[in-house]
């Protein structure tokens, strides 16, 4: 906001007056793309065309702008102001009124901050006001910092993009780069099944996943995906296309996940929980081309082929073939989920390997060790 003299564009006589003009503004401005030099003229110009609108209400700013009323308009004040011919940065200034002195004065603002241009024709003093629970010592500091600045990039800089001013102090400026030291090593993996297969080499033994009384080893959880993933690619799945997944969380759903992308294909998960005729809508929405379930859930209105994931059957690692996993890069799909359809129809969010490693592998995801 601004402060405006009141008395420029008054009636006849507003010059000889006695009493308060004062009107206070919004000031909009749009200083992105300009220069040092050019945000200053683009101001000054701003500025000269309130002057026009100087008796303009406040309210009816608010109402123009709109902003709801209980939101201000602006929490900054600057006030630029001509204080008659003696240097305002002597401390003894006398007053230019002959026979008026001053007892007592106080400036006083209902906004968090103000800066008040003081012009005393031959040099100038700023006044600055600050809200006791902004930090006023940090305030000015952040406020000389961006004068000196400007100043600076006006006498031996004007073209400068404004958008490129240092406005922080270096203290600031190293905290919030210590506060945003997130640089992290990317994902040396272009899949999920990459990532997985390393992890398996690494530690084929540990433990992977753990259901109830389960408990599976790396190399026993790839050993069964990947015998699910032959199984797939017998039936005709292959990449790019999509495996629905039918079944509860469980260790089941997890081999089923993983079968499905060593297979080259995304897969869709199902909530069992659904009606039928919704389990059918997103199928025919995702034309999934295979559905895993467990054996006593097979649904019988399915119309395409359906595999049953079974724990039960014993899978001897040693004795499961080798899979070629398929060319699978960061972008191919992973998975598919699915809106929970806020206008009546489900809408799908096809999720790329990428984003699930860019995430999992971020480092304030999750501490991993060696051994996980």
């Amino acid at each position: 906001g601004t402060v405006l003299f009141g008395r420029l564009h008054g009636s006849t006589g507003a010059q000889r007056t006695l009493g308060m003009f004062l009107n206070t503004l919004p000031l909009r401005l749009r200083l992105d793309s300009l220069s040092v030099h050019a945000a200053v003229r683009h101001t000054q110009q701003q500025l000269a065309q309130l002057l026009h609108h100087e008796h303009a209400t406040l309210a009816l700013a608010q109402r123009c702008s709109g902003v709801a009323a209980a939101a201000p308009l602006f929490t900054a004040l600057l006030n630029y102001r001509h204080v008659g011919g003696s240097s305002v940065l002597a401390p003894n200034a006398q007053a230019a009124w002959q026979g008026v002195h001053t007892l007592h004065s106080q400036e006083r603002t209902n906004y968090p901050f103000s800066i008040s241009v003081n012009d005393a024709h031959e040099d100038f003093s700023l006044s600055v006001q600050v809200d006791q629970q902004l930090d006023p010592e940090r305030v000015g500091t952040f406020m000389l910092q961006a004068l000196a600045q400007l100043a600076h990039a006006l006498a031996h800089a004007p073209h400068t993009p404004l958008r490129q001013m240092q406005l922080l102090p270096e203290t600031e400026q190293a905290q919030l780069l210590a506060f945003n030291a997130t640089e992290a090593a990317a994902p040396r993996w272009h899949s999920i099944t990459q990532a997985f297969a390393a992890q398996v080499h690494l530690c084929p033994q540990a433990v992977a996943l753990v259901d109830g009384e389960l408990s599976l080893s790396y190399a026993q959880l790839d050993a069964h995906a990947t015998e699910l993933a032959h199984r797939l690619r017998a039936s005709g799945v292959g990449p790019g296309q999509f495996v629905a997944t039918l079944l509860p969380r469980s260790a089941a759903l997890v081999i089923a996940e993983l079968a499905v992308l060593k297979a080259g294909s995304a897969y869709v998960p199902v909530d069992t929980e659904l009606p039928e005729s919704r389990q059918a809508l997103l199928l025919g929405s995702c034309r999934a081309s295979a559905l895993l379930h467990l054996p006593e859930l097979c649904p019988a209105w399915a119309e395409l082929p359906c595999l049953a994931v079974d724990l039960a059957r014993p899978v001897d690692p040693a004795r499961v073939p080798a899979l070629d996993l398929p060319g699978t890069g960061p972008e191919s799909a992973a998975y598919v989920m699915f809106t929970s359809g806020s206008s009546g129809v489900p809408k799908a969010v096809v999720v790329p390997h990428r984003g699930v490693l860019n995430l999992v592998l971020e480092p304030d995801y999750a501490t991993w060790r060696s051994d996980d």
